[in-house]
């Protein structure tokens, strides 16, 4: 799916979900789920977004400098699960993959 804006909320099984969006609203939460399928969403550079990523068996990619919260003064680096924020914070952005990786990319 291309040029999407505005809340989204989809599961596939046994697919993948790609998705570019054009524009994310700050009251209009993106919800995407799959099992056996990766995620690959685009949204704009500037989007301002809390995220939370989550995969059982994949990796996470982004070309986001996604903003992470400390514990006790050290980073996180690494995890199968991630919540942060993308410029700021913003929209609700949840992705979430059992079995395939997870991508989100700057438009």
């Amino acid at each position: 799916m291309e040029n999407l804006s505005g809340p989204v909320t989809a599961y596939s099984l046994n697919h993948g979900i790609q998705i570019t969006f054009d524009d994310v609203r700050p009251n209009a939460p993106i919800v995407l789920s799959t099992t056996n399928g990766e995620i690959d969403v685009t949204i704009p550079a500037t989007a301002k977004a809390n995220l939370e990523l989550s995969t059982w068996n994949g990796d996470i990619y982004s070309n986001f400098d996604i903003s992470r919260p400390d514990k006790d003064g050290l980073k996180s680096i690494s995890s199968k699960n991630i919540k942060g924020a993308i410029n700021g914070g913003g929209a609700t952005l949840k992705l979430n993959s059992t079995n395939g990786n997870i991508y989100l990319r700057k438009k």
